[in-house]
């Protein structure tokens, strides 16, 4: 293992700062080469498929990365990591909100439906 703690000893003092270095430089790293890569494989897909489909015009590597940006931005948002802050709610709440709904509206639709006069 190249960055395990599989030593009987732990890190401490200039080991361990030597050891968050070689953490944060691998993940640069990998991050740098998967963007590189991603860029790469959108701008191939982009020419390979759209022109002929649609005719629209092929696209650079950079323009498939800002591609890339703006769609993140525009689908995703900006926030990072996997948690949304609370926005989302629980399967229970959700349930209960239908629940809600039917009782005043959904119910009356639903007769309305089955037996219009």
């Amino acid at each position: 293992m190249i960055f395990g703690s599989h030593h009987r000893t732990p890190y401490t003092g200039r080991h361990r700062a030597l050891l968050v270095a070689g953490h944060v430089a691998a993940g640069i790293l990998i991050a740098a080469l998967l963007a590189l890569v991603f860029g790469w494989i959108v701008a191939l897909l982009w020419n390979h498929i759209l022109p002929d489909l649609l005719g629209v015009k092929a696209i650079g590597y950079w323009q498939s990365v800002g591609l890339i940006l703006m769609t993140r931005i525009l689908v995703g948002g900006l926030h990072h990591g996997h948690g949304h802050g609370g926005k989302h709610r629980s399967r229970g709440r959700a349930w209960s909100d239908y629940d809600e709904w039917w009782d005043e509206v959904g119910e009356k639709s639903f007769r309305e439906f089955k037996d219009p006069q």
